[in-house]
C-alpha cells in the first residue's frame, strides 16, 4: 500500500512527521512517501522524500503557491492513503476525497485556540479567524476518513466532529542503549525554538538574577535578543545530535507561557528531557504537574515569574545530586509510560483499519 504524508510548513526531518510516523510506517512495510519542502528527492530510512520548492517566505504566497505544489505532487504519487499535517492543507484533503482517496488529518495543535495567540494576526481579528477555522473543521473533518491528534483535550473536541479520532502522543523515541552521563555541566538547556510566547523574556530575567546560571539554546531564538553573557545560542542540529548534546546538562527548561494552546499541550521537549535523564523546570500547568510530580522528575514554576524560575535554577545548582536523582526518575517514567513505542502501535492500527 502506498501512503503519502503531506506538509507545506514543516521541515523534511520533522520529529513527529518524519522521525516518528513516516519511519515507523516504512518499517512496517508501507510504501511511504513524504511530500515536503526540500532540496531534492531522496530516500532515507525507507521514506521517499518528494521535494517541492517553497514558493516564498511570505505567508500568503506559501499558503497558495506551496500548497498548490503539494497538491500537484500528491496527485502524481497516486497514493492509497494521504496524511495531512497542516491546516492549510485541508482544501487539498477535500480535493483528494473527491478522487475517492483515503485522507487523514493530523491536528498537531488545538488550532482555534492557537490562532488566539498568533502575533501576526491582528488582535481584533483573532476571534473571527478562530471561529472561521472552527467552522472549516466542522465542514471538512467529517468528510475525511480519520483524524489524528496529540492529546486528550483536542481529541474530546474533535471526536464530536469526526468520530474516527485517535490520539498519537508526541512521546519520544527511546534509545535503549542510552547511558546517563556521570557528570553534568552546571548549565541549563533549552531544546528547540525559544520565543516570547515560550517565555524567553522571563527566562532571560531569571538568569540575570541567578548567580552562576547559564542557558544554552539548541535551536533558534525568535524576536528576542538575550543577554549574551547568560545565553549561548548553539544553533540547530539534527535530532539525534541535538539530543546527544542536551544530555550533558544539569536540567532542561520548558517554561511556556499560559497561552490557550499551551496549557493542555504535551510538548516534545518535556519528554525529551525526561528521556535523557535530565530534571525539568516546567510551567505549573495542571496536566504538566501531574506528569512532573507523578514522576518526581523536576520543579514546577510560574512561567510568568522570573523570580519563580530563578528559585528553581538556584535549587538545582545547589543540589546537583538531588537533580541527578530527579533525572533518573524521569528517565524511568518515560521508559515505563511515555515512549513512542506505545504510540506507534496506535498509528499502525489506524492504518491497518483504513487499509482493509
Amino acid at each position: 500500500m502506498k501512503i503519502a504524508h503531506l506538509t507545506s510548513v514543516h521541515g523534511p526531518f520533522d520529529t513527529r512527521i518524519f522521525q516518528k510516523q513516516c519511519r515507523s510506517l516504512a518499517r512496517a512495510g508501507y510504501d511511504t512517501h513524504l511530500v515536503v519542502v526540500h532540496d531534492a528527492d531522496q530516500t532515507i530510512d525507507g521514506v521517499q522524500l518528494n521535494a517541492i520548492v517553497r514558493s516564498s517566505s511570505n505567508r500568503l504566497s506559501r499558503m497558495l503557491g506551496t500548497v498548490r505544489q503539494v497538491y500537484q505532487r500528491a496527485l502524481r504519487l497516486d497514493a492509497d492513503i494521504y496524511h495531512l499535517h497542516d491546516p492549510e492543507l485541508i482544501p487539498v484533503g477535500l480535493a483528494l476525497k473527491r478522487r475517492n482517496k483515503i485522507v487523514i488529518f493530523d491536528s498537531h495543535e488545538d488550532y482555534p485556540a492557537d490562532i488566539m495567540s498568533k502575533p501576526w494576526i491582528p488582535l481584533a481579528m483573532r476571534k473571527y479567524v478562530a471561529r472561521t477555522f472552527a467552522a472549516l473543521e466542522r465542514y471538512a473533518l467529517p468528510k475525511f476518513d480519520a483524524v489524528v491528534t496529540v492529546h486528550q483535550q483536542i481529541a474530546e473536541r474533535l471526536v464530536k466532529i469526526q468520530p474516527s479520532t485517535v490520539i498519537v502522543h508526541n512521546f519520544p523515541i527511546i534509545d535503549e542503549s542510552y547511558v546517563a552521563a556521570e557528570t553534568h555541566i552546571p548549565k541549563f538547556v533549552w531544546l528547540g525554538l525559544l520565543s516570547p510566547i515560550r517565555g524567553c523574556v522571563q527566562i532571560d530575567a531569571a538568569l540575570k538574577m541567578t548567580e552562576g546560571a547559564v542557558l544554552d539554546v539548541i535551536g533558534p531564538i525568535s524576536k528576542f535578543e538575550p543577554d549574551p553573557d547568560k545565553v549561548n545560542l548553539l544553533g540547530s542540529f539534527p535530532q539525534r545530535q541535538a539530543m546527544e548534546i542536551a544530555s550533558n546538562y544539569l536540567a532542561g527548561l520548558v517554561t511556556y507561557l499560559p497561552e490557550p494552546n499551551h496549557i493542555d499541550a504535551l510538548p516534545n521537549k518535556l519528554f525529551e528531557y525526561m528521556s535523557l535523564g535530565l530534571p525539568v523546570i516546567a510551567s505549573d500547568f495542571p496536566k504538566w504537574r501531574k506528569i512532573v510530580e507523578g514522576a518526581g522528575c523536576g520543579l514546577l514554576v510560574d512561567p510568568n515569574s522570573p523570580e519563580s524560575i530563578a528559585g528553581a535554577m538556584r535549587w538545582l545548582l545547589d543540589n546537583p545530586d538531588k537533580a541527578a536523582e530527579m533525572g533518573r526518575l524521569g528517565r524511568m517514567a518515560v521508559l515505563e509510560k511515555y515512549s513512542w513505542a506505545s504510540e506507534e502501535k496506535v498509528l499502525l492500527n489506524l492504518y491497518a483499519e483504513l487499509g482493509k
